[in-house]
């Protein structure tokens, strides 16, 4: 979300409600991050959620990372091709054990629901499918 920084917008209001719920939200910094956690330069940088943070847990001794982004949709939906890079990203971070989930918000910071990326895979294979 490129804007002015001094301009409120629902968007920015909604991530101020979220954060003031849950300290851990950043809103900068997400490929930089995930770039030092999985120690690789795949982290797509086209990936600008507008909150994310990590949560960390321990499962059979092992410590696990939990990567959740945050999207606000107020006047631009989630598009077609930001799923499809959250889906590529979704099977990197698998790959190296890493969970990523994926909650959307309406302008107001309500309403919260999970994206199941796994599940939109299919979806998107299929898309491309009938457009080819």
């Amino acid at each position: 979300m490129k804007s002015n920084p001094g301009v409120a917008t629902f968007s920015k209001l909604a991530i101020a409600k979220l954060r003031a719920q849950n300290s851990m939200i950043k809103t900068h910094g997400f490929a930089k991050a995930v770039r030092v956690l999985v120690h690789d330069d795949y982290a797509n940088k086209s990936v600008v959620p507008d909150g994310w943070y990590f949560v960390t847990h321990r499962v059979a001794g092992h410590t696990r990372v939990t990567i959740c982004l945050i999207e606000i949709e107020d006047w631009h939906p989630l598009s077609i091709e930001k799923l499809q890079h959250l889906v590529a990203l979704w099977w990197n971070l698998d790959g190296d054990g890493i969970t990523l989930r994926l909650f959307v918000y309406d302008r107001y910071g309500e309403n919260k629901r999970e994206i199941d990326l796994y599940a939109y895979d299919e979806l998107l294979r299929d898309y491309r499918r009938q457009r080819a």
